[in-house]
């Protein structure tokens, strides 16, 4: 046990994160991450951007990683997408992050909603972050989102949220939880491919740049790639599947911890990687 809590101390310190920026994380955002942060990931990127476009059709989808295959620790997480009525839309995503010693868990509960014939979207989202430390006991806080996104025109898309706008405090410091502000935007000039590029800023950190690409190899396959300028790891995802089921698998690498591998499945969400 002294070993796991030795280790996720010092994922903590290479990285220079705060608590619950792993437990954030998930497949399904991983192999493109400009593109949840662009608002155009309509299943799973409510957690980036409450306001991300939505296509009105159940989602559901369950992830798990070992960061940088560490055997001590692991993510799993639980995100749903939910049709609602007159272009309101819900989603939910549950993450456990850590081990027995440790352990992050997150709630975010979304509501969004599209107008003006689906050229204009805004969301918001509620979390509950809560950690428990053996012996220690456990803490926890509230976070609220907010998103907004505008079609430009029809193959422009561009987006801003902010991450835990009401900067909560955890355990009386109010930097272990982290207050972002990103902008994003897609571009989509065929059927097949799709660019992604964001910009984020959290307080006390660099500026982290992210762009990728997604490209649908056919309705039953598609690639995506990206690029993070903090703290600089590439990353590369694959969907594959049949009808409504899709498995996932993405990986990430870190040039001082090395290689994540993400794994996932999916079910439901109409069109095929959208």
């Amino acid at each position: 046990m002294r070993y796991s809590c030795l280790l996720v101390l010092l994922i903590f310190a290479m990285q220079g994160m705060a608590a619950f920026e792993i437990s954030g994380m998930n497949v399904f955002n991983s192999g493109n991450p400009a593109r949840s942060w662009a608002g155009t990931n309509s299943n799973s990127g409510f957690i980036n951007n409450p306001a991300g476009i939505t296509n009105g059709r159940f989602w559901s989808g369950i992830s798990y990683f070992k960061p940088y295959n560490l055997n001590s620790l692991y993510q799993a997480s639980l995100v749903v997408r939910m049709p609602g009525w007159k272009n309101l839309n819900g989603g939910v995503a549950l993450n456990s992050f850590g081990n027995p010693l440790y352990r992050e868990t997150m709630m975010c509960l979304n509501v969004s909603r599209s107008f003006f014939r689906n050229t204009f979207y805004f969301g918001v989202n509620l979390r509950n972050y809560f950690l428990t430390i053996q012996n220690y006991g456990g803490f926890y806080s509230w976070g609220i989102d907010v998103g907004a996104g505008y079609f430009l025109y029809d193959p422009l898309f561009i987006s801003f949220s902010v991450i835990n706008l009401n900067q909560p405090v955890l355990n009386g410091y109010r930097h272990q939880i982290p207050t972002l502000a990103s902008l994003g935007i897609a571009f989509r000039p065929g059927d097949r491919v799709e660019f992604t590029a964001a910009v984020q800023k959290e307080e006390a950190f660099p500026v982290n740049v992210l762009v990728g690409f997604s490209f649908w190899i056919d309705r039953n396959f598609l690639v995506q790639s990206g690029f993070e300028s903090y703290p600089g790891t590439p990353s590369l995802g694959l969907i594959l599947g049949k009808g409504n089921v899709r498995f996932h698998y993405a990986l990430q690498y870190h040039f001082q911890l090395g290689e994540t591998h993400f794994w996932g499945i999916s079910f439901g969400g109409g069109n095929f990687g959208h």
